[in-house]
């Protein structure tokens, strides 16, 4: 399964009051590899050659706008032979053990599993109890892209995208 993407070209983490932005945005990815996915970041040529030097370990597709827009990202899934696709928040950890991992990879390909962030607090790195009100991990059968009704214009990063996919859904 692959997780789709968008690195940004310049991560910003602030942790008890230090920047931990690039090592940060490593660790995110490198989250997601270590439970099986293969990751795809869709960004500008301008990002990419902002991007390939960090050695971030991900597969590069040049969009022609930034942040790419949602119909940039399911050109891309559907081109992919894979069954299942994600979305993700390129700031999003993955720290769910390897059955929680599982089971939601098999309702994945039943349909639509939506995944909430668990926000942490910049000083003390705690969770915060606190919901982000959306959803920042989208994983699905590639059945349903086809029949999804979007706003073309609509980017990553747009209010409300991750609730307009399960509502289209």
């Amino acid at each position: 399964v692959t997780l789709y993407t968008s690195l940004p070209p310049r991560s910003e983490r602030l942790a008890a009051g230090r920047e931990f932005g690039a090592a940060y945005q490593r660790e995110c990815i490198a989250s997601w590899r270590h439970r099986g996915f293969d990751v795809v970041s869709l960004n500008s040529h301008p990002e990419i050659e902002t991007l390939l030097p960090l050695r971030y370990g991900v597969t590069f597709k040049e969009v022609t706008i930034s942040p790419p827009r949602i119909s940039d990202f399911l050109t891309v899934i559907k081109e992919e032979p894979a069954a299942v696709a994600g979305i993700i928040n390129a700031d999003c950890m993955m720290i769910a053990n390897d059955p929680t991992i599982s089971l939601v990879l098999r309702s994945a390909r039943r349909g639509l599993v939506l995944v909430e962030r668990l926000n942490i607090g910049a000083d003390d790195l705690r969770a915060t109890g606190t919901s982000c009100f959306g959803f920042d991990l989208l994983l699905f059968t590639k059945q349903v892209l086809d029949d999804l009704e979007f706003v073309p214009e609509s980017s990553i990063g747009t209010p409300w995208l991750y609730y307009w996919f399960p509502i289209s859904y």
